[in-house]
């Protein structure tokens, strides 16, 4: 262990946990692997071959595009506060040439009004600082009659919790310095049921499908994750 308490931070925690150890626990980790498969393919079944320009909230280091099936006409737009690395980029952009990575934040993002035909994010709202401005934001670059696509995960629900402690937290406590319990903590700050409240408010004139999965049943305590499509009123 290398920890100085008279250094560490949020900060330095959660920058360690994504340069040394984040890759190698979803590519390590093949249950993990299998269930972020299924949910980053459902994501896309949500998508439409006729979109011409396309945001993707975070996945600056590829997690969800690999598994994109129709590209869209002109671009397809990765936002991320982190930039993305030059090997990343290269490798990503074999999978398609509209692919644009842009440095920038969920909570301002720039681009003018109802400028996506859709905007998608796996996994990246229960990290976000201000989730009720980045969806506003999300709302309002999104055009009439689009959609937003959001997978969120059911923390701190009791199937969630339960899969942590008895699969997840022992095998992230092999990787890392520090306790996985720890790194949840600082990295996942907001949680599911208050971020559904927040999507509900801020779409609530708009079209909503929430589906839960494994288990289908509309329940946040016995499913892993909630798919959020949403149409945008005209």
């Amino acid at each position: 262990m290398r920890n100085n308490f008279n250094k560490i931070s949020r900060k330095s925690i959660i920058d360690q946990y994504y340069s040394e150890v984040y890759d190698k626990y979803l590519n390590d980790e093949c249950l993990i692997r299998v269930a972020n498969t299924t949910l980053e393919k459902k994501i896309e079944h949500n998508s439409n071959k006729q979109d011409n320009y396309v945001l993707e909230i975070g996945g600056g280091g590829g997690e969800h595009i690999k598994y994109v099936s129709n590209f869209p006409q002109k671009n397809y737009i990765i936002l991320d506060p982190r930039e993305t690395s030059e090997p990343t980029v290269r490798k990503l952009k074999k999978l398609s040439s509209k692919i644009k990575f842009i440095s920038g934040v969920a909570e301002n993002i720039p681009f003018p009004n109802c400028h996506f035909d859709r905007v998608v994010s796996s996994c990246v709202l229960a990290h976000l600082d201000d989730p009720l401005a980045s969806l506003l934001e999300c709302r309002r670059v999104t055009k009439e009659k689009g959609t937003l696509s959001f997978l969120v995960t059911t923390d701190p629900g009791f199937l969630n919790q339960l899969i942590k402690k008895i699969y997840s937290y022992p095998k992230l406590n092999k990787l890392s310095e520090y306790p996985a319990s720890l790194i949840y903590a600082l990295d996942h700050k907001n949680g599911v049921i208050n971020l559904l409240a927040i999507i509900r408010y801020v779409f609530k004139n708009d079209s909503i499908k929430m589906s839960y999965y494994p288990f289908f049943i509309p329940s946040v305590n016995f499913n892993l994750a909630v798919i959020v499509n949403i149409t945008k009123s005209a």
